[in-house]
């Protein structure tokens, strides 16, 4: 599902109400639509008010850094103003294509509004696991440092460092045997029939379940749960783990694709928007599998709109020998 919009001002709007004391939950009644985008970031608000007591040299580096973030996201946004006029003037943009910028702006807003006390909370934060206060405000700064990681390559060490994270957690609260919702990614193995963990961790399945992992060995999946006091976790849900990522094409055929110096696998069943080129700005949704390898999903061309004739595109080498077959033909 497409995520609502979520303008700066709402945001701005939002924050001076939670400031002034109205209840959080009276706030996001008017913008029900947008209730997923801004709770996070008006909880993360409320947590991180409480005065701390911070260096004054590192209240300063902290201060520069937020300052650098909120105004490279301003820039990124008045170059995306600029593509959306062109939407109107002289070729399509795809609206999803800006969005990402919005939310990150806001995300920046938060933090400089926040000023000197995001660098204390944050350093107690980075030590949090689910259940904790703070654990929001950890979460929030990851997908900072996501939205701002500057080539596919960059995002995926940070993906692979916070899927890191997000297994000690687990481990963290299992040796506590703490219960506390958990979110992780991993491979499946059934170390004895009926049996199954990930990673490592113990899993409590359904019957249902089992047959989905089963399914999907081969595959990066993410569990969603609630760790149990002995030791497993209780599945809610586990499937398939889908990278959300945009970089430019270096070159492509029809079984690979070089996007930002990594490679995707496609086939058959890849979907492709457009009519893609060398160096095309593209969105691309992959699967990991585990011969860490990424299978595309599907790959969209920014900019243009239209599903392609073909779902896997041929070659260039193809393509040239198509043209001049044609040309003969016509001879």
């Amino acid at each position: 599902m497409k995520k609502a919009d979520l303008p700066v001002e709402i945001l701005d709007e939002c924050l001076r109400r939670i400031q002034e004391g109205e209840p959080l939950d009276q706030v996001l009644e008017e913008y029900s639509r947008m209730a997923d985008e801004l709770r996070p970031l008006l909880e993360t608000a409320r947590l991180m008010s409480k005065p701390v007591f911070v260096p004054q040299a590192a209240r300063a580096r902290s201060q520069a850094r937020f300052l650098a973030a909120a105004k490279k996201a301003r820039q990124v946004e008045a170059e995306q103003a600029r593509s959306r006029l062109a939407f109107h003037l002289r070729q399509p943009v795809l609206s999803w294509s800006w969005l990402p910028v919005r939310i990150v702006a806001a995300l920046a807003l938060v933090m400089v509004l926040l000023g000197s006390s995001f660098y204390g909370v944050n350093q107690v934060a980075a030590q949090s696991i689910p259940g904790d206060r703070l654990y929001p405000v950890k979460r929030v700064v990851e997908q900072v440092q996501l939205q701002f990681a500057p080539d596919i390559s960059a995002r995926l060490k940070l993906e692979t460092e916070f899927s890191q994270r997000r297994k000690s957690e687990v481990e963290h609260l299992i040796q506590d045997a703490r219960v506390a919702p958990v979110v992780f990614t991993g491979f499946a193995a059934e170390e004895v029939p009926g049996k199954w963990n990930i990673s490592g961790i113990p899993l409590d399945l359904t019957p249902e379940q089992e047959k989905t992992l089963a399914a999907s060995q081969n595959l990066l999946l993410q569990v969603q749960g609630v760790s149990q006091p002995d030791g497993s976790v209780l599945v809610q849900d586990a499937e398939p783990h889908s990278f959300n990522l945009q970089g430019k094409v270096e070159e492509f055929d029809s079984q690979v694709w070089m996007i930002d110096g990594v490679k995707f696998s496609v086939d058959q069943n890849t979907r492709i928007s457009g009519n893609p080129k060398i160096g095309s700005s593209v969105a691309v949704v992959a699967l990991e599998d585990l011969d860490d390898t990424f299978q595309a999903v599907s790959v969209d061309v920014r900019g243009q709109t239209g599903e392609s004739s073909q779902k896997t595109p041929s070659s260039p080498a193809q393509n040239h020998k198509e043209n001049h077959d044609s040309e003969e033909g016509d001879d």
